[in-house]
């Protein structure tokens, strides 16, 4: 199913010997799911180039994606990698829409670590919900709300430990 393969090219002047690449089949389905992934206009720009990557190299066209789409061997490598890794799930007998949710999640960014989230789910679905109501209709003297008040009560009724304002406007923004 693999088989590899290593080239010379001459890029600026410079002969430059790559490593070896990584040769892989991909199935009729695979390769309708991926030019349907390019074609589409809500796919995203990155899950884009990185089902054109994958059906390029599948035609050992790697030089021409490096020309085209100005990337380097290591974008392209790290690509074909998670593709190879994910083979395994994609050889699997399954329906279209199986596969492309596969497909999508192979070309999709992996999980960033980072600090973790301050306010849980819960806690920002009553946020919505709070910012929605009418203040008078919970006894507060107020014909709106503002980012501030909201802010206020949402610690003085002990829905979240501490917000600020400011985080109050950016999950109202975010909303919308």
């Amino acid at each position: 199913m693999y088989k590899i393969a290593s080239s010379n090219s001459v890029f600026r002047g410079y002969l430059i010997q790559y490593k070896p690449t990584l040769f892989y089949a991909v199935t009729e389905l695979q390769s309708n799911i991926l030019k349907s992934l390019l074609s589409s206009y809500s796919t995203s720009k990155a899950l884009s180039l990185r089902a054109e990557i994958i059906l390029l190299s599948v035609e050992n066209l790697d030089y021409e994606i490096m020309k085209l789409r100005n990337l380097t061997r290591k974008t392209i490598n790290k690509w074909n990698k998670r593709w190879l890794k994910f083979s395994s799930k994609l050889s699997v007998d399954i329906d279209e829409h199986k596969m492309k949710k596969l497909i999508i999640e192979c070309l999709s960014d992996s999980a960033r670590s980072g600090r973790p989230s301050t306010y849980s789910v819960e806690e920002v679905t009553k946020i919505f919900h709070l910012a929605c109501t009418v203040p008078t209709s919970i006894n507060i003297p107020l014909s709106h709300w503002s980012t501030r008040s909201l802010a206020q009560y949402l610690v003085n009724n002990k829905v979240v430990e501490k917000i600020s304002h400011e985080r109050v406007a950016f999950f109202l923004k975010m909303r919308n």
